[in-house]
């Protein structure tokens, strides 16, 4: 699966996607402000600034796990499709995966 466009050197897949789930581009979410998404973050102890936002969102700002699910959380999407898309599916898990995952819930 190719995830970057060769000409392209983005420092994280989600950040395109960030931006239009915050500009309410997905289904019926509401338009935010980069400040107001830095403020939503803040509130769940994620220090993002708005010029952070700004970075990502370019793909020019490395995004951590931690990070992406809160802006998942704060943005009302799923961490799958900040880094997938719509179009993309998952690959499915191991058995063995499977089963891990499992247990740790």
């Amino acid at each position: 699966m190719k995830l970057l466009d060769d000409n392209q050197n983005f420092k994280n897949l989600s950040g395109r996607r960030i931006r239009d789930a915050r500009e309410g581009k997905v289904g019926n979410l509401p338009k935010l402000t980069q400040d107001q998404l830095a403020a939503r973050l803040q509130a769940m102890d994620i220090s993002i600034d708005r010029l952070s936002i700004c970075r990502i969102e370019r793909g020019n700002r490395q995004i951590t796990d931690v990070e992406l699910a809160a802006i998942s959380q704060a943005l009302s999407v799923s961490v799958e499709w900040l880094l997938f898309g719509k179009k993309e599916k998952l690959p499915e898990l191991a058995p063995h995966a499977s089963s891990v995952a499992e247990e740790e819930r």
